[in-house]
């Protein structure tokens, strides 16, 4: 009817809205903002749903249910989508398709709750538990890169504290507390590790042959382990061999470490400046001259007016290179299945002289004796070195601590190795002098572990398991400091 006319037409609500082609523009503006309402209930308790999250798909158009249920929504795209989330129920996407009351029913996420978990004896699925259980499985695990299992789970479990008051390779002194400490008797604050169901330390295993990890955080659920269990039980289990063709498997990474922050210290000159201020403020004489300030700021003798940052070029002096490496090989049929994996880790500290190297092997061969019967053992060894040098003198602590601690210490105006082959000298020592030397700290520990467990299953619901176990540790500690 309006065609090749100035009257245009816009269809609203099944009104039809003629006006001047002028104002177009203007009304399509007013009228194109709807509003949306609708209720949102849960779909197994037919409960209102408060604070569930109401988006338009593809902008920061959003709002959030009130205390009833109810929200309410104003869209200017009547083919919009909305978005529907919250924690723990499944996200849905509405098309409006025109429509401006739209009420949803959000179901649970269930998923979470049939993942099996490692508690006590045996396993159950999450959705039966009644005790405190937090649980890490392979995929989490794989996707970090760590020189040491027991800094895995930082980050990982809620309830779970992981501190690390050092770097220094083979020694990152990890500390895990399960909910704050639990005792303050000798018997100290470390949850106790289970792996395979022996009590050992997750230090001693290759986080690659991981397969999950549980943490029992509470009384309930660490009760079977008695006393033991008082800070918490982390339970390992390792990975099995699958049903299928030989497959080899290889993980690697290398990295590099290098010092976040090194403190400013002040250069040699200032250094004498502020020694003749403090000598001069306490009523004494300066002990460096004008001729010598000048001397320590031109350079032009590095042997007996140096500027150098002993403590910067100590933590520098190392590579910080470092390499894992994981090898391993599965297989097997629906009777004998088998895992053999072997690790190695060469991690160069930043500190020159300090590294530590770790050898991981595992074997892993099940069997099924019979329907009803199934055997497992489980064979793993570990041999970590490391080696750290360490001053002659007797003052500072034994060991690059030590030698770091005391560094920072030491003045810019005394030299490290000068041209002629000496060192400067402070009271006697240098730390230059002390890395020259020979003396050094070596740290051997071995360790092998072998488990044995027998299944028999009795009846359908009823199993009798038999474990044994098998743990050899030795540790060769050397310590040199040349007379």
């Amino acid at each position: 009817l309006f065609d090749n006319s100035d009257v245009n037409y816009t269809v609203f609500n099944k009104q039809i809205i003629l006006s001047p082609k002028e104002y177009l523009t203007e009304i399509k503006v007013k009228t194109e903002q709807q509003t949306i309402t609708g209720k949102i209930i849960d779909s197994q308790t037919g409960q209102p749903m408060p604070g569930v999250n109401v988006i338009v798909k593809g902008t920061t158009i959003g709002t959030m249910s009130d205390i009833d249920g109810n929200y309410s929504i104003s869209v200017s795209n009547t083919e919009a989508t909305l978005v529907f989330s919250f924690i723990g129920y499944i996200t849905q996407e509405i098309p409006l398709s025109g429509r401006t009351t739209i009420d949803i029913n959000l179901v649970s996420e269930l998923k979470g709750l049939d993942e099996v978990v490692v508690i006590g004896y045996g396993t159950q699925k999450k959705v039966n538990l009644t005790g405190s259980i937090a649980s890490v499985n392979s995929k989490n695990i794989e996707r970090l890169s760590v020189t040491q299992t027991s800094q895995l789970l930082t980050g990982l479990a809620s309830g779970v504290t992981v501190t690390q008051s050092s770097g220094q390779p083979g020694k990152d002194a990890v500390s895990i507390r399960v909910r704050g400490l639990g005792t303050f008797s000798g018997a100290g604050n470390n949850p106790l590790v289970l792996v395979d169901g022996l009590s050992s330390s997750l230090d001693n295993i290759n986080i690659n042959d991981i397969a999950s990890i549980s943490i029992l955080k509470d009384a309930a659920s660490a009760s079977i382990y008695g006393t033991r269990g008082a800070n918490g039980v982390i339970l390992v289990e390792t990975k099995k061999g699958k049903e299928g063709d030989f497959k080899v498997t290889y993980q690697g990474n290398i990295g590099l470490q290098r010092p976040t922050e090194i403190p400013q210290l002040v250069d040699s000159w200032v250094y004498a400046e502020m020694t003749n201020e403090a000598l001069i403020n306490g009523g004494g004489s300066p002990q460096y001259s004008a001729e010598e300030i000048a001397k320590f700021k031109s350079g032009e003798d590095p042997d007996y007016y140096p500027n150098v940052n002993h403590y910067k070029d100590l933590i520098t002096s190392g590579s910080g290179l470092q390499a894992d490496h994981y090898l391993s090989f599965t297989g097997g049929s629906s009777r004998n299945s088998y895992l053999l994996s072997l690790g190695y880790l060469d991690q160069a500290g930043i500190v020159a002289e300090t590294n530590y190297k770790r050898y991981n092997v595992l074997i892993n061969v099940d069997s099924k004796i019979r329907e009803n019967l199934k055997l497992n053992m489980k064979l793993s060894g570990l041999r970590g070195n490391s080696n750290e040098p360490t001053a002659v003198d007797k003052n500072p602590d034994q060991g690059v601590e030590g030698l770091i601690n005391y560094s920072i210490k030491i003045p810019s105006t005394y030299a490290g190795k000068m041209s002629n082959g000496y060192y400067g000298n402070m009271t006697g020592f240098t730390i230059e002098g002390w890395m020259d030397s020979e003396s050094f700290i070596s740290n051997v520990n071995m360790g092998t572990i072998a488990n044995l467990t027998l299944d028999w299953e009795i009846l359908k619901s009823l199993t009798l398991t038999g474990k044994a176990g098998y743990d050899y540790s030795l540790n060769n500690y050397k310590f040199f400091r040349p007379v």
